[in-house]
C-alpha cells in the first residue's frame, strides 16, 4: 500500500475516533444541562443527587474537550497481527472495542520504550503526524529490520520529534503526548510511593515531564489521588500561565498549579528581600526562633497573682502557675493550649472562691445561714471578670502569626515584617508560624472571594454547553469571576444581574463551587489543604522553609521533585536532592532519576552555556542536545546613549526573524518588574532572569550578561529553541565566555 493510501486509511479510522469521541462528549453535555435545568429546589437528597450528576457530567465534558489537539497520534504493530491506535484519550465503540488507546494505558508502554534491542513484541511503530483533524504525514519505524543494524539515534519517531521541536512557540506550553522519549516515560511511569527526584539540565523536557507524570498518576492510582488531589508548584505566576493549558489538553482538569506563597492564602507577596535577610529567612534555624518568639508567650507568674471576687481575693501563686503553664503545653500547640490553660485557672479561681466563701461563713462575716453560691454561677462571674482575662492572657497570651515572624525576625537583627509589602520568605515564615501556632478557634483574615478565580477549563465546559452570556459592547464572550462577569476582549466587568437573571447567575456560581476543588473554606472554618502528590517544578531553588510548607500539605509523603542543580542560584538553593527530600517527606525512599537529552536548546548554544555551567559547578553534567539550529550565538555591544532603544530594536529584529515565534528580553534580576501572565501571548516579553526559569522562546536576547550570575547565565542563555544574542553594556565579558564569542563576526541580523 503507498503512502497515500496509507495516510486514506488511516485518516478514516482516526475519522470514526473522532465521530465516537463527539458522541460521547455530547451525552455528557446534554445530561449536566438537563439537570440545571431541573433548578434549585427539590428535596435536599435530590439535590445532592443532582448535584454530584452535574459535577460528574461537567468533568467529563471537559475532559472529553481537547479542542483541536489531535486525539491519535501513532499506531502499534505487533507481530501477531494485533494493530492498536495510541491517543491522548482512550475511545471505544458502540461495542466496547477500542478505537484509540489512551496513552497512560500499560498497553500503550511500547509505544515510548520498545526499541530495536528490545522490541516488546511490536514489528512495527508509526507517528500520525496531524493538523485538526486531519492526518498529514506519517512516519514509521520497523523495529524488526533494524533490530541487528544499529541506529545513528536512539531517539523515538524522530521526525515527529523535530517536526514539534522546530516549530514555533505560542506563549503556552503544549504536551509531549505524542514524542515522549524512553528516559522521560520512565520518569512520568515511576511508581507512586515515596519520593521521585527528576533531575535535568536545560531543554531536557522536565516540565513536561512533570505535567504528564500528573495526568498519569491521577489515571493510574485514580483511587485514592481523585479525592485526595494532585498539587503541581511552580516557581511563579508567569510559570503557572505558561503551563494551564498542559493538563486540560491530556484530559486532566482537577490538578491544582499553583505557587508555594499562592498555597498560603491571605497573604500576599509584594515584595523581593535583599541577599542577606533572604538566606536568614529561608535557614531552618528560624523553626527554633519562631518557637522561642511562641513559647514567650507562655510565662510562669515572676509572682503570686489575685484576682478579685465579691468581697474575696483570690491567689494564683508562682507555683500554681506554672503547674498550669506546663499542663497547657501538653496540649501541643499555643492555641490548643489557651483553652487549656484558661479552664486550669478558672477551676482554680472556682475552687478558691468556694472556699473563701466557707472560710467567711465560719469566721462571721457573712450570716451563717447565708448559703454559698454554686460552683456554676462563680464560674460564670469569673468568666466575665475583666481581671481573669487579663491574668489569662499574662499567662498565655493570644498571638498571632504576624506577631510571631516579626519577633523572632527582630530578635535576629531584622527588620519586622510589613503586612503589605511580603515577601515569599515572609510567607513561608508566616506559614509555619501559623503551623506552629496552631488553628485558632477563629482567625481574622481576608475571606476568600465567595466565587473562585477564573477557571480556563472551567470557562471553556460552560461556553460549550451555552452558559456564559456575550459582551454587549463587543460580542465576546465573558468569562466567570468573582462578583459577576469579565469580558477579556475590552476589559470590562459586569455585575451578575446586568448579562443574565438572578437564579442563572446563583446557578453558575452553585456549580462552580462544587466542581472546583480548589475553592477554599470561610476561613474560620478552613482547614489547611492536603494532597495525595506533590509535584513540584524548578525545585532547586526552594528553600528549606518552603520545603516545610510542601511537607505539611503532603502527609503522605508521595512526592515528584524536579529540577537541576546546574541552575541553582541562591546560598539556600538544594545543594543535593537528598536533603530536600528529607525535609519535604522524612523517612520516605527517595529514587533519583536523570535526563541527559536536551531536545530544546540547539547544540550551538549549548557549547557555549555548557562552558558557563563548567565556571559555575565544574563536576556538573550539561545535556546533550539533539539538534543544530545554523544559528551561532550573537554578541554585540550596547552604544553608551539610547541603550533601551536599542535593545527594542535587536528585540524587534529578531521577532521578524522568528515570526510568528516568540522573544525574550532577558534583563538581570532586580532590572525589571515580572511581567503579568497574559504578556506571554506577546510576541515580545522582557522578563528577568528569575522569572524566565522553565519557559521557552523561539529567540532569546540576554542583556548584559556581564551583571548575571553564573547559574542565572546559564539559564537565560537556555531559555532559546532557536537563537541567542548577548548585548554586553562594558568591556568584560564573563570569563567563561571570553574568547568565545567574537563581536566582530558576530553582526545583528536587521540593524544596521
Amino acid at each position: 500500500m503507498g503512502l497515500v493510501e496509507e495516510i486514506r486509511a488511516e485518516q478514516s479510522h482516526i475519522d470514526r475516533a473522532y465521530n465516537r469521541l463527539d458522541q460521547l462528549r455530547e451525552g455528557s453535555s446534554d445530561l449536566a444541562a438537563e439537570l440545571l435545568d431541573q433548578g434549585r429546589g427539590g428535596l435536599v437528597s435530590d439535590r445532592v443527587e443532582r448535584d454530584a450528576r452535574v459535577e460528574h457530567g461537567l468533568r467529563r465534558r471537559a475532559a472529553l474537550s481537547i479542542g483541536d489537539r489531535a486525539l491519535c497520534f501513532g499506531r502499534l504493530d505487533y507481530e501477531a497481527g494485533e494493530r492498536l491506535h495510541v491517543g491522548r484519550l482512550g475511545v471505544l465503540d458502540e461495542e466496547g472495542e477500542p478505537l484509540v488507546i489512551d496513552w497512560r494505558t500499560p498497553a500503550a508502554e511500547p509505544f515510548y520504550r520498545a526499541t530495536a534491542g528490545d522490541r516488546r513484541g511490536v514489528e512495527r511503530r508509526r507517528h500520525i503526524r496531524m493538523k485538526g483533524r486531519t492526518v498529514v504525514g506519517l512516519d514509521d519505524e520497523t523495529l524488526v529490520s533494524s533490530a541487528g543494524a544499529g541506529s545513528s539515534s536512539n531517539l523515538c519517531g524522530e521526525g515527529a520529534l523535530m517536526a514539534a521541536l522546530s516549530s514555533a512557540r505560542t506563549g503556552r506550553m503544549g504536551d509531549i503526548v505524542a514524542t515522549i522519549q524512553g528516559e522521560q516515560d520512565t520518569a512520568i511511569r515511576a511508581p507512586l510511593r515515596g519520593v521521585l527526584v527528576v533531575q535535568g539540565g536545560p531543554g531536557t523536557g522536565k516540565t513536561a515531564v512533570a505535567l504528564h507524570r500528573a495526568a498519569y498518576l491521577l489515571y493510574a492510582h485514580h483511587f485514592p489521588l481523585a479525592k485526595q488531589g494532585v498539587l503541581v508548584v511552580g516557581p511563579n505566576p508567569v510559570f503557572c500561565r505558561y503551563v494551564e493549558d498542559v493538563l486540560p489538553g491530556l484530559g486532566e482538569t482537577g490538578v491544582r498549579v499553583t505557587t508555594t506563597a499562592a498555597l498560603a492564602p491571605g497573604w500576599t507577596v509584594r515584595s523581593t528581600d535583599r541577599p542577606g535577610p533572604a538566606a536568614l529567612k529561608a535557614d531552618l534555624g528560624m523553626v527554633d526562633a519562631l518557637s522561642a518568639a511562641i513559647a514567650s508567650h507562655q510565662r510562669v507568674l515572676d509572682s503570686d497573682a489575685h484576682v478579685g471576687f465579691g468581697i474575696h481575693r483570690l491567689a494564683v501563686t508562682v507555683a500554681d502557675s506554672r503547674a498550669m503553664v506546663d499542663a497547657a503545653r501538653q496540649a501541643g500547640s499555643h492555641n490548643a493550649g489557651r483553652p487549656r490553660l484558661e479552664a486550669a485557672l478558672l477551676r482554680h479561681l472556682v475552687t478558691g472562691a468556694r472556699r473563701a466563701a466557707r472560710r467567711a461563713a465560719r469566721a462571721g462575716v457573712v450570716a451563717a445561714d447565708h448559703a454559698p453560691p454554686e460552683a456554676s454561677e462563680i464560674l460564670e462571674t469569673l468568666r466575665r471578670s475583666p481581671e481573669v482575662r487579663a491574668l489569662a492572657a499574662r499567662l498565655w497570651a493570644r498571638v498571632g502569626p504576624e506577631q510571631v515572624v516579626s519577633e523572632a525576625l527582630e530578635a535576629a537583627g531584622l527588620a519586622p515584617i510589613d503586612p503589605d509589602h511580603l515577601s515569599e520568605h515572609d510567607v513561608a515564615l508566616l506559614d509555619e508560624a501559623e503551623a506552629l501556632l496552631g488553628r485558632a478557634p477563629a482567625r481574622r483574615r481576608r475571606r476568600p472571594a465567595a466565587v473562585p478565580a477564573p477557571d480556563p477549563t472551567m470557562d471553556r465546559t460552560l461556553s460549550a454547553m451555552g452558559m456564559l452570556p456575550e459582551c454587549p459592547d463587543c460580542d465576546f464572550e465573558v468569562t466567570l469571576v468573582a462578583g459577576g462577569f469579565l469580558c477579556e476582549q475590552c476589559g470590562r466587568r459586569y455585575r451578575p444581574t446586568e448579562l443574565v437573571s438572578e437564579e442563572h447567575f446563583r446557578t453558575l456560581t452553585d456549580v462552580v463551587a462544587r466542581v472546583s476543588r480548589t475553592q477554599a473554606a470561610p476561613e474560620e472554618d478552613r482547614v489547611q489543604e492536603t494532597f495525595g502528590h506533590i509535584i513540584v517544578d524548578e525545585a532547586q531553588d526552594l528553600t528549606p522553609m518552603q520545603w516545610r510548607m510542601l511537607a505539611r500539605r503532603g502527609p503522605t509523603g508521595s512526592m515528584t521533585i524536579v529540577g537541576d542543580l546546574g541552575q541553582a542560584k541562591h546560598p539556600w538553593s538544594s545543594r543535593g536532592w537528598q536533603a530536600a527530600a528529607d525535609i519535604a517527606a522524612p523517612g520516605r525512599p527517595t529514587t533519583v532519576l536523570e535526563l541527559t537529552v536536551n531536545y530544546r536548546t540547539p547544540a550551538e548554544v549549548m557549547a557555549a552555556a555548557a562552558q558557563v555551567l563548567a565556571a559555575h559547578d565544574p563536576a556538573a553534567r550539561p545535556p546533550t542536545s539533539v539538534r543544530q539550529s545554523g544559528d551561532r550565538p550573537v554578541l554585540a555591544r550596547l552604544p553608551d546613549a539610547h541603550r533601551q532603544a536599542f535593545v527594542a530594536a535587536v528585540a524587534r529584529a529578531e521577532a521578524d526573524r522568528v515570526s510568528p515565534g516568540k522573544v525574550a528580553v532577558v534583563h538581570p534580576v532586580g532590572s525589571v518588574g515580572a511581567p503579568q501572565p497574559a504578556a506571554l501571548d506577546d510576541d515580545i516579553v522582557e522578563l528577568d532572569v528569575t522569572t524566565a526559569k522553565g519557559l521557552e522562546f523561539d529567540s532569546v536576547v540576554v542583556v548584559e550578561p556581564e551583571r548575571h550570575s553564573l547559574p542565572e547565565l546559564y539559564v537565560a542563555m537556555t531559555r532559546t529553541t532557536r537563537r541567542l544574542v548577548l548585548l554586553t553594556g562594558g568591556d568584560q565579558l564573563p570569563p567563561p565566555l571570553e574568547g568565545w564569542l567574537e563581536p566582530r563576526s558576530s553582526p545583528i541580523v536587521g540593524l544596521t
